[in-house]
């Protein structure tokens, strides 16, 4: 049996309450559609003329990490992105060639 929990129409999440008869366990799923992200990622890569006045502006928009990411760097590498301690850890994540769909610049950035 699934259920649809919660859905939050700004970021994509929905929460899905499952219940397994067969085992009497209770579980909770997390999707997000990570498509347009992805999408607005590939075209923020395309576009180096702002990467330039950012980078002279001293900023840059570098990456956009879903909430789904987020969740599995916790759980698989017990990486908590919104933890400061956990700065260099996510930023050797998001530098990896595995999480490279989530960078929106060529440019390399690290921990302060």
């Amino acid at each position: 049996m699934a259920r649809l929990l919660d859905y939050d129409p700004l970021t994509g999440l929905s929460q899905i309450f499952h219940y397994d008869h067969a085992n009497n366990a209770v579980t909770i799923e997390y999707q997000q559609d990570l498509e347009p992200i992805l999408e607005q990622n590939k075209q923020a890569l395309l576009d180096t003329d702002k990467h330039k006045r950012q980078a002279k502006e001293e900023w840059a928009h570098y990456a956009t990490i879903p909430e789904v990411v987020q969740m599995k760097w916790a759980i698989d590498h017990g990486v908590h992105f919104w933890d400061k301690n956990h700065e260099k850890a996510w930023f050797k994540l998001l530098n990896s060639p595995d999480y490279a769909y989530l960078r929106r610049t060529t440019y390399k950035h690290s921990p302060r």
